[in-house]
């Protein structure tokens, strides 16, 4: 390792995997960390051997729509071997190993309203998924969870109840991340989600009730938003997801 420029550590790669024709825009590993799942900007899936560090599956246009195009997102799930994909024209896929033909297929493709760049998120268990949501009346501030296995939606959770007289959720603008949580020292998981006004919102995962609403220090730009996500200062009892 050597001493950057800044003073970090500049960690020197073990190997180099090229493939790509365009740069790379998410990252999985599966459970037994022999496989490697990397999504680029023109919708191509990667999928590699970390043994022999070589490609063995080339998932070519997996998201491209032909107006639309990128991997967004991707997800291994451990307690079916599946992957879950997501791309930036809004379509979630679900990816399994056919060991007949050695080919991955979609088994599952459906829509979600991500917006283009708000990642969704896998539940620890690996059974449901979490996503913007919109709808004819509400444009702004809904989740959606949805089941892994058939895509159907399952649950909403709003930051406004449906009877509150201003149910137009605007003033909180998008949801720019989302994530599930583990609660420190329980078996309880949150779903947490930031907007464009810099609040975050946490829910339990199998309530449909606002846990936790605060508004956090950071600046209320989407970019600042995206760039700081990871190191917004949780309230105590919260610790980052463990999957």
């Amino acid at each position: 390792n050597e001493v950057g420029e800044e003073g970090g550590v500049r960690i020197e790669p073990i190997f180099t995997l090229r493939g790509h024709t365009g740069s790379v825009q998410c990252l999985a590993v599966d459970g037994t960390k022999s496989l490697l799942f990397s999504g680029d900007e023109t919708g191509t899936i990667l999928i590699w051997s970390l043994k022999s560090n070589r490609i063995i599956h080339k998932l070519k246009d997996a998201h491209n729509d032909g107006a639309t195009k990128g991997v967004l997102s991707l997800h291994y799930i451990p307690n079916s071997k599946k992957l879950l994909s997501q791309g930036r024209d809004d379509s979630v896929k679900i990816w399994s190993l056919n060991l007949n033909s050695n080919t991955w297929i979609v088994e599952k493709s459906f829509k979600v309203n991500a917006v283009g760049f708000c990642k969704v998120d896998i539940s620890p268990c690996g059974d449901y998924f979490i996503s913007p949501l919109m709808s004819q009346t509400r444009t702004m501030g809904l989740i959606g969870l949805f089941k892994v296995d058939d895509g159907q939606l399952c649950h909403i959770f709003a930051t406004k109840s449906p009877d509150e007289e201003d149910s137009d959720d605007k003033s909180i603008g998008m949801c720019m991340c989302l994530s599930f949580f583990h609660k420190k020292d329980s078996d309880s998981i949150l779903i947490s989600s930031i907007y464009e006004d810099a609040k975050i919102y946490l829910w339990n995962f199998d309530l449909d009730s606002i846990t936790l609403a605060f508004e956090s220090q950071q600046q209320t730009s989407s970019s600042s938003l995206l760039k700081n996500s990871e190191v917004v200062t949780l309230p105590t009892g919260i610790s980052p997801k463990i999957c």
